[in-house]
């Protein structure tokens, strides 16, 4: 049969591919059907390739002859059988008993940080620490609505501006990245809890406010700050220069958006310094720098050239007297 088609395709040109398994010796086949070839030509040019699939052994040899053979196909079908055959099947590797990554642990590298007292947690804590147990308050120490010009400095220069207007304390920054204090020094305690109502008409990144507390002077005293992307800090400040003893920390307890109130308080006995935001406990540093002091408000401008913080409804009760 296969003769008789060759005979048709008269001088076109056939190409066979013939594949031996892994086993068969491509040298062998080879001369087979070499051989074959050679026995009895024929006028119709045929291309012959025998191929070996798999295994390491010799190339193999392509036969290309421009000759012809009436039992061609037949021979090397017969050639490349005999010498074939069909492997067993590998034996099945067992199943792992456990997930391969079952044992691998990994351990994500660190991020870099200048300062090794800073902690940052996803959210705060819901549960106060045991230093924060009931303590005894006094009567209210301090009560101050920010409707009596004698108890706060006030004006203004190129960049801040501090006014007393509709019982609200106001601090306003003309310029992006600074920042303004205020305070009155002759007010002092040690052991005491401090709250203080303060929101902002606009606010962009890094736009902040905040309370001072246990402050010395302009340059030395301790701050809790809450920005507009609802984070907090708490830091210590010494001859001006800023200590985070808690880095910024996101919270949703921290209101966020325009005119949005925030009530902030700071509790602070011996040094345990303990801070909350809208009644909720945030977290507890210790720092002992500063035994006692005044109390301050702060703002500082981040992305926003004009930025104004208030501050309403200063209270504070003494502990343990």
């Amino acid at each position: 049969m296969w003769l008789s088609i060759i005979r048709r395709l008269g001088p076109l040109l056939a190409v066979i591919m013939l594949t031996a398994c892994v086993s068969a010796d491509p040298t062998l086949v080879a001369q087979a059907v070499d051989a074959t070839w050679r026995a009895a030509p024929t006028a119709t040019p045929i291309v012959f390739v025998v191929t070996a699939l798999g295994g390491s052994g010799p190339a193999v040899p392509t036969v290309t002859l421009d000759a012809a053979a009436r039992q061609t196909l037949h021979a090397a079908t017969r050639t490349l059988a005999a010498a074939s055959f069909t492997p067993a099947p590998a034996s099945p590797t067992a199943a792992p008993t456990t997930s391969p990554l079952a044992a691998v642990t990994f351990t994500p590298t660190p991020s870099p940080t200048l300062l090794p007292t800073v902690t940052i947690s996803a959210s705060p804590s819901a549960t106060p620490p045991p230093s924060i147990t009931p303590l005894p308050l006094s009567a209210l120490w301090l009560r101050d609505d920010f409707d009596e010009s004698g108890n706060w400095p006030t004006g203004a220069d190129e960049v801040r501006q501090i006014t007393l207007s509709n019982g609200q304390l106001s601090i306003t920054l003309q310029q992006s990245d600074h920042f303004a204090v205020v305070y009155n020094i002759t007010r002092r305690t040690n052991a005491f809890l401090a709250q203080v109502t303060a929101s902002s008409a606009a606010c962009a990144y890094r736009d902040r406010y905040g309370l001072l507390f246990r402050l010395q002077d302009g340059n030395n005293y301790y701050r809790f700050e809450v920005d507009c992307d609802r984070r907090y800090r708490v830091a210590r400040i010494v001859s001006g220069e800023l200590m985070p003893l808690c880095d910024w920390t996101r919270s949703d307890f921290i209101h966020r958006g325009d005119e949005a109130p925030n009530v902030l308080a700071v509790r602070a006995v011996g040094e345990y310094l303990s801070i909350f935001a809208n009644g909720q406990f945030l977290r507890e540093v210790k720092d002992d720098t500063f035994a006692d002091g005044a109390l301050g408000l702060f703002a500082g401008s981040g992305a926003s050239s004009t930025y104004t913080a208030t501050f309403d409804d200063l209270r504070v009760w003494e502990i343990g007297k």
